[in-house]
This record gives structure tokens, sequence and C-alpha cells, in this order.
């Protein structure tokens, strides 16, 4: 049952419900940071897989324009070449060349398509004239299998150059040239993939790699293929028989890259850029880092000054808590001193007036000498008694618990104070169990606490004065692992304003204001408590022990 004494003072409850109250606050305005805390990450996580999607969006936009306008170039060398080999002056095969020289002097000169070179091949794959010297990389072709099948088709076809140097980077364009139908040579014309003619210029795949590759994805560009192009996982991703503009994700070198392919149009070739995801997506994850930073900035900054405002308050109010609780010390210092002075003085005087019968004692009778000496004993006990409470209030109590059947000890613990209320004509009653109830307690010490609530009570039901017979009830019993005992009275209650269990607190006009506090104090050094129940009349205290065994 909850006590009913208030608090020790108002500013301890205020500082308490001060501190639950930021507690409390702290706590909600927690919540609702964690709840918008969440939606904002999934807000930012969705944002960021939509900025994902357009980088690599944009990294294939990239590879589409780069594979047109390397198309567009290889379409307007292959025009360019088939229109040289309609030329007259172009005649494969004759013993003079000078026609030929002229010709690919002009073309290589001032033609914005030739600028790498031009040759001109005999019949038999022979080079008659090349521009610049050392255009091509050896006198004779015939036995080159692309020399073969264009001789054989008539048709123009492209040649990826097997590079002799680190710096090779050609493409070669072959286009026959007919002369009555018939195969009178081919002319030869180049792109250098090295160069930028073909490239774009978007800053957001700047790091992105450019490879030129065949169908089936065997790199042609750069002149030295990349060490991930010889691993499966690079091969697996073409098709050379379904070539398409495609993004792609995979792990080459241990390091996860996305891929874009677009075929090149009018040839057998496709353009490939290759880009570290760490590094294509790092704008994105940048952005995600400082929104995600500005929001926990924005959520967290009103809570730091919320707990730091908070914090300062609860100060000045444990400040003032103190302050407050060292001004009521002293004012209950006083309160005892000055009850502890009545209560000596009492005594002293109940003494001196024993001490002037005892003078005059001649001439009285034997009854009367016995009951003089039975005042100062009496006086003598109260100031024994009160002295010894008072031990009790001001030092720590160690019980010397031993085991006891309360069903037992409880009326030879309560003879005393029940006889005292026989006398006044008060009936105290007790309830027990037929079993045993076993607890380990103090004998001694339990004795004060009940000889207090019985006598309480009895002096409680004597208070009313209207001659009515009044009634104790002591019960014991046991619920769980606990013991009860509870005293009740019909006598007029308690007033709830008077803080029962604090030292020097009473609402009895000759009280000390010690017996409950002792009592509650010597409970709770046995584990138990000691509470005031509420009632409809008079007052109830409940003691509960820990149960001994089963």
């Amino acid at each position: 049952m909850p006590d009913a004494s208030p608090p020790l003072a108002s500013t301890s409850a205020l500082a308490a419900a001060h501190a639950r109250f930021a507690r409390t606050s702290i706590a909600v305005y927690s919540g609702t940071v964690a709840v918008v805390l969440g939606f904002l990450v999934a807000a930012l996580l969705t944002d960021h897989r939509h900025e994902q999607e357009q980088a690599e969006e944009r990294l294939l936009l990239a590879a589409v324009e780069r594979g047109q306008s390397l198309a567009q170039l290889v379409d307007l060398l292959v025009g360019e070449l088939k229109r040289l080999g309609k030329r007259e002056e172009l005649k494969p095969g004759d013993a003079d060349s000078v026609s030929e020289q002229a010709l690919l002097e002009l073309t290589h000169g001032k033609s914005a398509i030739f600028d790498v070179g031009v040759a001109v091949l005999d019949a038999r794959g022979v080079v008659e004239w090349e521009e610049p010297r050392g255009f091509v990389s050896q006198s004779s072709f015939g036995g080159e299998a692309w020399f073969k099948e264009v001789k054989s088709t008539g048709e123009t076809s492209l040649v990826a150059v097997d590079p002799e140097r680190a710096s090779d980077a050609l493409l070669y364009v072959v286009s026959p040239v007919l002369r009555n139908e018939s195969f009178a040579g081919a002319l030869v014309g180049a792109i250098d993939l090295s160069g930028q003619r073909y490239h774009t210029a978007r800053a957001e795949i700047a790091a992105a790699r450019t490879l030129v590759a065949t169908l089936d994805g065997t790199v042609i560009f750069p002149p030295r293929q990349p060490r991930f192009a010889e691993e499966e996982a690079y091969r697996q991703l073409f098709d050379a028989k379904q070539a398409q503009a495609r993004t792609q994700r995979v792990v080459l070198q241990g390091r996860p890259r996305v891929i874009a392919t677009s075929p090149v149009a009018g040839t057998q070739l496709q353009l490939v850029l290759v880009a570290e995801e760490f590094e294509l997506l790092r704008p994105a994850r940048e952005r995600l880092y400082s929104s995600l930073a500005i929001g926990l900035t924005l959520l967290a900054a009103p809570l730091a000054l919320l707990v730091l405002l908070q914090r300062r308050s609860l100060r000045l109010y444990r400040e003032a808590e103190e302050a407050a609780l060292r001004e009521e010390q002293l004012q209950r210092l006083g309160e005892a001193a000055n009850l502890i002075a009545h209560e000596v003085r009492n005594g002293l005087n109940g003494v001196s007036v024993g001490l002037d019968l005892v003078a005059g004692v001649q001439g009285r009778s034997e009854g009367e000498r016995l009951a003089v000496l039975a005042l100062l004993r009496r006086e003598m006990k109260n100031l024994a008694d009160f002295t010894g409470e008072l031990m009790l209030v001001s030092k720590g109590i160690v019980p010397k618990p031993v085991s006891l059947d309360l069903v037992e000890l409880l009326p030879e613990l309560t003879a005393v104070a029940r006889e005292a209320g026989t006398e006044l004509g008060i009936e105290v009653e007790m309830c027990l169990p037929p079993a045993p109830l076993r607890v380990r307690v103090d004998p001694t010490l339990l004795r004060v606490v009940l000889t207090n609530l019985v006598n309480n009570a009895i002096e409680a039901v004597a208070s009313r004065g209207d001659g009515s017979p009044g009634h104790v009830r002591l019960t014991l019993w046991r619920e769980g692992e606990r013991t009860l005992i509870r005293v009740q009275d019909d006598g007029p209650g308690v007033d709830p304003r008077v803080r029962l269990f604090e030292p020097f607190q009473t609402g009895k006009p000759s009280g000390t204001g010690i017996g409950l506090a002792v009592s509650r104090k010597i409970v709770r050094a046995h584990g138990g408590e000691l509470h005031l129940e509420p009632t409809q009349e008079g007052a109830s205290f409940r003691v509960e022990l820990p149960s001994e065994g089963p």
C-alpha cells in the first residue's frame, strides 16, 4: 500500500516533477527526431538510388554519343574512299604512280578526314603509294585475311591494326577499287582512335575509360587491352549476336565497375565506357552524406539546446531543494530540541515531585510510600524509553534475527499492551492463522514495533472520549513470500497532513513523534516495510516481513 505521508518538502516534489517532465520532453523529442530521421534517411536513400540510376544513364548516353560520333567519322571516311576509288587518275597496278601520288597528296594534305594517312594497294596487295611515307607498316598486305576478304567480296571493310607500338591506335578502312567491275586494288584510310573527334565533353564521366571493341568484346582500342578484359566476367558481358546499348554492373579485378556499351552503326564494333562504380557515384554519395549531415545537424541542434536548458533548470531546482532541505533540517533540529527539553523537563518535574513526597514520607502509610516509589520508577522508565528511542533514531539499526513463529510469539509480544487496553475498557482482538508462520526477526526490536503500534491504537481509541467501547484488532496472515501483520483501530483516524513516519512529527497532543519513525526504521532493517493503509474509519497500519521457508 502507498505511504500516506506527503513529500519531505514542496521543493523536493517540484524538483522531482521537473526532472520527470525534462526526461519526458527529451524522450518525446528524441522519439520525434527518430521518426523524422527515419523518413529523412528513407527519402535520401530513395533520392540516392535515383541519382545512381541517373549517373548510369548519363554514362550510357555518353557511350551512345561517342559511338554515334565514331560511326559518323567511319561513314565519312568510307564515303570519301569510295569517291576516290572512282577517280580516273587512280590506276592501281600500272607502272606509273605519278597520278596516284598527286591524288593522295591532295587528299591527305587538305582533308581533315585523311589527317592520319591514306595508301593505294594493287590487286596483289602491294603498296604502290602511301601518304605520308611510313603510314603503313609493311610493303604488302596480300597475305592478310582482311585483304583477301575485300578482294573476294568487293565490300568496304574495317580493320583493327595490330599495334606495333604502345601509341598505335589505328582503325583501317579498306575500300576496293573496281575497274570494269573487276578488283583492281584497294584504298586504305585510317582513323586514329586515340583522337578526340568522336569524344564528348561530359564532365560527369570524365573518369570513365573508353574502349573500342568488337561485338564479342575483343578490345581493339586502346592498343594494349586492359588486364580486366582477360577476365571471364568481362567476356560474359558481350553477345556478338545481340549487341545493344545498355549498362551493366560487374566486379573486375576485385572492384565494382559500371560498363556502358553502344554499337557503332554500320560496323562490327561497339563503343565501351568502363567506370569505377566508386568514382561514378561519388557525386551522388557526397550529396547523400552532406544532406544527411545537414539533416542531423538541424535535428540534433534543438535537442542539444533542450538538454542544456533542462540541465540548467534542473540544477537550479536542485540548488533550491538543497537550500529548502537545509532550512527544514534547522527547523526540525529546533523542534527536536524543544521536544527533548519538554520531555526531560516533564520527567524531571515528576522526579522532583516524587522526591518531595519521599522527603515527607514520615507519617504516611506503607501504601502511600509504595505509590510514591512507583511514580518515581514510572517517570524514570519514561525517560529511559525516550532516550532509547532517540538513540534508535540517531544511529543505524542492526538486527540480530532468529527464526521465530509469529503465531506463537505475537500474543507474548503484545501482552502488556493488551492489558493496558483492557484497563481502559478497550478490547484488543487477535486473529491468528492455525498454522505456524515463521520469520527471521530480532524479537526485541519487533516488540518495540508492535508495542508502538498497539499503544498508538489504544491511545487513539481512548482519545474519542465518548465512553463507547473501542476495539483494536491484530491480524496475522501470509501473502506469497511475505508475512503481514495489521494493527487496526476504530479511533478518530489520522490527519493526512501529518508526516507520521518522519522523526518528531506527530498527530497526538502529547506524542513525541519518534515511535512510528523508529518502527519503520526497524521493519526496513529486516527487509520489510511499514505502511499506513487507507480506511473508512480509524487507522490501519500494516507490517510486511519476509517469510522464512516455503
